[in-house]
């Protein structure tokens, strides 16, 4: 059994953690390794691509487990749309499998480098969850090796409790293996339709306008507007064509990347330059210019930062960078989100780029789900602004906490102990599974020490 040193880095570039790093190869080298640590009074977690924010991927002086190299499951019904897989893939890896015979996943992140594993820690949203819910209410049974040992296959109906716990669990209560998902249908061509938002009533107003017509629906937000035009942005509603060509933007591979190399480099110059102010304000107007109504690929709807050639991460690295999503629930919706745009503006936290995305409530323990939208503020952190800038993060998120407005784990930096139960009133439930199948934390995050502090 090989146990290699092993550094942690995480999404943002912010900290890194030391440990040990195992890539069992089958079910016995995960039981050897479960053993070993609980002999040795480590503590062991498993870990996919490293794409979560912060400390929720660090298991410092312990054991990180990555089934890289497990033994892999893949079998796809092709005309139910179901598929076995194990939980190492990535989301790239099957879209190449499963996208040819008209089928994709619900529910999936912006990057597709994410494992099934790590959508299963995070229960991850997407474009659709407003439809679909999060990528937890897709998955039909998972299989998990737990602190015993044991191998055990749960359900919405079978040991529900830990199915619901390890759905948003981050990897607390044993190492996922397989899933069952089921898949929805995918059209080569979707019809998108933007809608020009000049304040933060319409931009409401618009994004549930109408809403069960659609496939997806997500938007951006200009948070340097004010005033008569605080909360402005655009909204993407697309739904799928029955068209069997493919769109003529394919076959113009040259003019795209041209274009993707151009707004790469405006955006990363802006970001460089401190410009993104203006660079967001004329993004907005830029609409003002462009089709109402066109056709666009599943990639550019799914994933629309990577179709026009941009990675935030590579953006601003090699500087880390802070960020805070957040569901603003949809019962207060209009006064919170005035109230949390104007809280980000008091503070000067500025976003760089804003994403938004509409959700729905599920059951799951500690999952990122609740009736309205989410929004997220990134800034970007060097030596010079590390200590203001965290301040006024720990500032935004004390609001946040006490507006009742949900914090994504997945991306959260601050949370503890008493803001964890305020913010996720079922994470107690979570905690009292935990300590019935897991009662002396063999799994375990730097993220579960700092919120049991």
């Amino acid at each position: 059994m090989k146990i290699k040193n092993y550094i942690s880095k995480n999404y943002s570039n912010y900290l890194q953690s030391k440990s040990s790093i195992f890539y069992p190869k089958n079910k016995k080298d995960l039981i050897r390794i479960i053993k070993f640590a609980a002999k040795k009074k480590l503590k062991i977690l498993s870990l996919g691509s490293s794409l979560s924010w912060f400390d929720t991927i660090f298991n410092t002086n312990n054991i990180i487990i990555n089934l890289k190299y497990f033994k892999k499951t893949f079998k796809f019904d092709k005309k139910k749309g179901i598929l076995i897989l194990s939980a190492s893939y990535k989301i790239s890896e099957i879209m190449k499998s499963i996208n040819k015979y008209g089928w994709t996943v619900c529910s999936i992140p912006g990057n597709s480098e994410v494992t099934i594993g790590g959508c299963i820690g995070n229960d991850v949203h997407g474009k659709d969850s407003f439809k679909y819910g999060n990528f937890g209410e897709n998955v039909e049974e998972l299989e998990i090796i737990m602190a015993n040992s044991k191998f055990v296959k749960c359900s919405k109906h079978k040991k529900k409790e830990i199915f619901q716990s390890t759905l948003g669990g981050l990897g607390l209560l044993g190492v996922v293996t397989t899933i069952k998902l089921k898949l929805k249908r995918k059209s080569e061509n979707y019809s998108t339709t933007n809608y020009i938002c000049n304040n933060y009533k319409e931009l409401i107003k618009e994004i549930y306008n109408k809403k069960e017509n659609y496939d997806y629906i997500y938007g951006w937000l200009d948070t340097y507007a004010k005033k008569k035009s605080l909360g402005r942005g655009i909204i993407f509603k697309s739904k799928s064509l029955n068209i069997n060509n493919k769109l003529s933007i394919n076959n113009k591979n040259f003019l795209v990347k041209i274009k993707n190399l151009l707004q790469k480099t405006i955006f990363s110059l802006s970001i460089k330059n401190n410009l993104m102010k203006y660079l967001n304000f004329l993004y907005f107007k830029s609409f003002l210019f462009k089709r109402k109504n066109y056709l666009n690929s599943y990639k550019e709807i799914s994933y629309p930062l990577d179709a026009n050639g941009i990675d935030v991460k590579k953006q601003i690295a090699p500087k880390a960078f802070l960020e805070i999503q957040v569901i603003i629930k949809k019962k207060n919706l209009l006064n919170g989100l005035r109230l949390f745009l104007e809280k980000c503006q008091k503070l000067n936290l500025y976003s760089i780029i804003t994403g938004i995305k509409v959700h729905k409530s599920n059951n799951n323990l500690l999952s990122f789900a609740d009736e309205g939208i989410s929004m997220n503020i990134v800034q970007v952190l060097n030596k010079n602004n590390q200590k203001n800038l965290l301040n006024k993060f720990k500032e935004l998120h004390k609001f946040v906490i006490n507006k009742n407005h949900k914090i994504y784990i997945c991306k959260d930096f601050f949370l503890n102990n008493s803001t964890l139960l305020k913010n996720y009133k079922s994470s107690k439930n979570f905690f009292l599974i935990k300590k019935k199948y897991d009662p002396k934390d063999l799994f375990c995050s730097d993220f579960l020490k700092r919120v049991r502090k």
